[in-house]
């Protein structure tokens, strides 16, 4: 497989838990009746201006994995 298929599969997977979470964020908001949900993501800082969808699927990536 080539870098570019494993570099879509992995961009489509994280695309896909990031639905995931946002399905169960509002799940939550609508169960619990609150007007908004805080939550504590790590801040990932980009390195280059290209880079904002690495950054953004690592801070998720990272929320996913830490410790609840």
């Amino acid at each position: 497989m080539s870098d570019a298929a494993i570099t879509v599969l992995a961009c489509h997977a994280v695309g896909t838990l990031i639905h995931s979470l946002l399905w169960e964020l509002i799940f939550f908001v609508e169960m619990t009746g609150l007007d908004q949900v805080m939550i504590t993501v790590p801040h990932v800082l980009q390195r280059f201006r290209w880079d904002c969808g690495l950054a953004c699927s690592q801070m998720v990536l990272r929320f996913v994995a830490a410790p609840q």
